[in-house]
């Protein structure tokens, strides 16, 4: 009867976990603006806002293909040059963070997911350090 109820208990937690993953890919797939975006300096560790300075950031997630890999564009503004990376995400049972491959690996966690308004955070993602992104979708 324990083994029963452990069982039981078990598989209830693996579909809510499934569930709840497949709720966020269902909620990041469209195309994402950042209208906040700050990261921490390097230097004397205070933050920037990186819209006020000119950069951007714009995430279009697309539905995962049958071979597991979920596609993602990633388009930013750095010093005024508009970069483009074809890449794929990676998102966790969960629900509650992600990878983007992009040059390197990138953790990023999700602070807030609905339907219409992400934030996320990232010690690795482009610049470098702490990173804060709050994004609409279109």
């Amino acid at each position: 009867m324990k083994n029963k109820l452990i069982y039981l208990l078990l598989v209830g937690l693996l579909i809510a976990s499934c569930s709840k993953e497949k709720k966020a890919k269902n909620n990041l797939i469209g195309k994402w603006n950042a209208n906040v975006m700050t990261a921490v300096d390097e230097i004397d560790g205070s933050p920037l806002d990186l819209i006020a300075m000119g950069e951007s950031m714009t995430l279009d997630f697309k539905d995962c293909g049958t071979d597991g890999f979920c596609p993602v564009t990633v388009q930013l503004s750095l010093d005024g040059e508009i970069e483009v990376f074809e890449t794929h995400y990676i998102l966790d049972s969960s629900g509650d963070s992600m990878t983007i491959l992009y040059t390197f690996e990138s953790e990023v966690t999700i602070i807030e997911l609905s339907s219409d308004e992400l934030i996320i955070s990232s010690p690795t993602f482009v610049y470098g350090n702490d990173l804060y992104v709050e994004l609409e979708k279109e």
